[in-house]
């Protein structure tokens, strides 16, 4: 016998590496087609899990909107609370003010009624052109301190304007 020359040799070899291929293609499947479903039945059960996550995030989505949503009325709610607790505040503070200045005012008028009556000098002077002068503050209203209205109304003495050196409190007016 001759020997087969490396062309042939080699035509054989790749021969037989093609068809050990097909074998190993044909019989693959049928050695390991327990490992197959295995695999499919794991790829399944993963699909279930993940359609299971899927909805519950779905879901969980749902409910942080919800809880958003709720949350901006709340929001809302509270901004127009807040607004509305201003509004009074402001309110409030206008009336006080309101209050204050008719207080302000009606002590005024009260002030501008008080009249000094009853101008009488002292016999004598008390020294070189000095002379003691008593007088009654009149029309004292409800509310105003008798004492400190004496203190604070000036009296016109020869023309005048003169704050009183004393002030006593005699029965209804000042002195």
């Amino acid at each position: 016998m001759k020997p087969l020359s490396k062309r042939k040799v080699a035509a054989i070899l790749a021969s037989c590496l093609l068809f050990t291929t097909y074998l190993g293609y044909i019989f693959h499947g049928y050695y390991n087609a327990d490992e197959y479903q295995r695999l499919e039945r794991r790829w399944k059960k993963e699909e279930i899990h993940r359609a299971i996550i899927r909805e519950q995030w779905i879901e969980e989505e749902k409910m942080h909107e919800l809880k958003r949503l709720k949350m901006s009325k709340d929001v809302s709610k509270w901004e127009e609370e807040r607004d509305d607790i201003e509004a009074d505040r402001k309110k409030w503070a206008q009336e006080r003010l309101d209050e204050a200045m008719k207080k302000h005012e009606d002590e005024e008028k009260k002030r501008n009624d008080l009249v000094w009556d009853g101008l009488t000098p002292a016999s004598r002077c008390l020294s070189y052109g000095t002379r003691e002068y008593t007088a009654t503050l009149s029309n004292v209203a409800v509310g105003l301190d008798p004492l400190v209205e004496c203190a604070k109304k000036p009296i016109s003495i020869h023309g005048k304007e003169i704050l009183p050196s004393s002030c006593t409190l005699v029965g209804v007016g000042a002195t």
